[in-house]
């Protein structure tokens, strides 16, 4: 069963995390959460969570949710995690 507010939930949401000055962020963060736990839209919220990480590398939970969302499309190497922390201990 659709429901009916589900097709426009996300839009303001999307408008305001493209047009948004100072709470851009923020409605990046709600729309991620809305497309990966409410609307199982794995390749969209991986898109702005990736962005997100590369916008705030040092933001534990943008690291987290990419993280979650390449898990959920399969992209995850267990190779590559050794790999980002010997990285991560090397940076300032």
């Amino acid at each position: 069963m659709a429901w009916p507010w589900r097709a426009s939930s996300a839009r303001p949401a999307t408008r305001a995390s493209r047009r948004a000055r100072y709470a851009g962020t923020e409605a990046s963060y709600f729309l991620l959460q809305i497309l990966y736990t409410f609307e199982k839209q794995y390749p969209e919220a991986g898109l702005i969570a990736a962005d997100l990480h590369s916008r705030y590398p040092d933001n534990p939970l943008f690291h987290r949710y990419a993280g979650r969302t390449a898990a959920a499309l399969g992209l995850v190497i267990p190779s590559g995690w050794r790999i980002f922390r010997a990285s991560r201990r090397d940076r300032p």
